[in-house]
């Protein structure tokens, strides 16, 4: 997956939406290429440790910083 601009809690629901989408697709691994993400605040912080918490994570491209902000697994 490759979302753009903010991840903030003004696209929450739109996130618990692709949560549901990968959730129907049975996967064991989501990658997510951050490059094009702006900002992660709240909600995107969220969806980022939820999709953590159900399958494998790989951020590519995350911003400085992020993986302090997040649970130490997510990689």
């Amino acid at each position: 997956m490759r979302p753009t601009g903010p991840l903030d809690d003004t696209c929450a629901t739109g996130l618990a939406d692709v949560v549901r989408e990968v959730e129907a697709l049975v996967l064991r691994l989501v990658v997510v290429d951050l490059d094009e993400v702006s900002r992660i605040e709240g909600a995107g912080l969220d969806f980022l440790a939820t999709l953590h918490r159900r399958w494998s994570l790989r951020l590519i491209n995350s911003p400085a910083g992020l993986r302090a902000r997040l649970p130490r697994q997510v990689g």
